[in-house]
């Protein structure tokens, strides 16, 4: 049997998923440097994990760079990452040490970096798991 201490909280949950997709026609819909929305998160979730996966490289004329953040941090779980090189995967900083996300926060974004020409080819998919402290707990009476 489990007990917990008067004035604590055992919470636990599931790791949920978000999932997006982009290819060289949003990053230049987007321009270099301007950050574009993946998807939005729960408020007070937290990122604890994930990965970018380049599928197909992305063919700027020098480097094509990609950063996964948030509004207030372009490289909160992903700092530059070598997209043009070869397919790849970059793990997501998953932060362990207790950033909730915040309403200004909430749209998880991707930003691409160029130098040269626009590109012409290229895919990414961003795979993140979270945890959200307000999602139904699983019953731990079974």
């Amino acid at each position: 049997m489990t007990t917990v201490a008067v004035g604590t909280a055992q919470v636990r949950g599931f790791a949920l998923t978000a999932f997006a997709d982009f290819d060289f026609t949003d990053v230049i819909a987007a321009a270099s440097g301007v950050g574009f929305e993946l998807f939005n998160l729960p408020l007070a979730s937290s990122i604890v994990g994930g990965r970018m996966s380049v599928v197909e490289v992305f063919d700027s004329a020098t480097s094509d760079a990609i950063e996964i953040g948030d509004a207030t941090s372009a490289a909160r779980y992903l700092a530059t990452s070598d997209a043009d090189a070869a397919i790849a995967d970059f793990e997501l900083l998953g932060n362990l040490l207790g950033y909730k996300i915040v309403a200004a926060d909430r749209a998880i974004l991707a930003e691409w970096t160029a130098v040269g020409a626009v590109p012409t080819q290229g895919i990414a998919e961003v795979l993140a798991v979270y945890a959200d402290p307000n999602y139904a707990t699983i019953n731990q009476e079974r």
